[in-house]
């Protein structure tokens, strides 16, 4: 009985050792995500820029978007082998639809960020 067990600890062992090993990232792996990386970010802000001069967002809001953008990309240089945060399932503001009200919009209106003029999946329900 103590032989069965110890010999099924020892696999348990190596088995929790060697699949860590396995999912690490090469050094060109982690160069090439680091660079999709940058080039997402870039991207990002040329979107911004477009809404901006759409007058979708004030200029504020994009400064404000951008600097988050610069954030993540900080974030993902450090830790290209890493997941990052996320929304926990439920998107930002808890799947409320607050993502617009991050930045308070200048001119008192409608917030018209990514998603949509009702403020988010539930139709602006945190507003009640």
């Amino acid at each position: 009985m103590k032989r069965k067990l110890i010999i099924g600890l020892v696999v348990l062992l190596l088995v929790a050792f060697t699949v860590p090993a396995m999912a690490a990232l090469t050094v060109d792996q982690k160069n090439e995500l680091i660079d999709l990386y940058k080039q997402q970010a870039e991207i990002m802000k040329k979107i911004i820029d477009v809404r901006v001069k759409a007058g979708l967002i004030t200029k504020e809001q994009g400064d404000f978007m951008k600097q988050r953008i610069d954030a993540m990309l900080q974030y993902r240089i450090q830790n290209p082998d890493a997941f990052g945060p996320g929304c926990g399932g439920f998107g930002r503001g808890g799947f409320w639809g607050r993502w617009n009200q991050q930045v308070p919009n200048s001119n008192n209106a409608v917030p018209q960020g990514f998603y949509g003029p009702r403020g988010g999946m539930m139709g602006g329900y945190s507003n009640l």
